[in-house]
């Protein structure tokens, strides 16, 4: 039996100031959220940096078969 192998992505964003909420908000709600239903995804977050709020990161982790051989 084939072993399912962890795939991680981390994606960094740098937004304008005075738009990072709504770069959050349409972020979650368009690709984080639809994500985490997917059966292979183990997580995926969306990080927003506390001192720079224009600055914020996806991290998403999901495990995937190998290809058939």
């Amino acid at each position: 039996m084939s072993e399912a192998l962890p795939l991680g992505v981390i994606a960094r964003f740098s937004v304008q100031p005075d738009r990072a909420d709504v770069f959050r908000e349409i972020a979650e709600r368009d690709l984080v959220a639809p994500s985490r239903t997917e059966p292979d995804c183990v997580r995926h977050e969306l990080w927003q940096d506390a001192q720079d709020p224009a600055q914020l990161a996806m991290v998403e982790q999901r495990f995937r078969l190998p290809a058939a051989r």
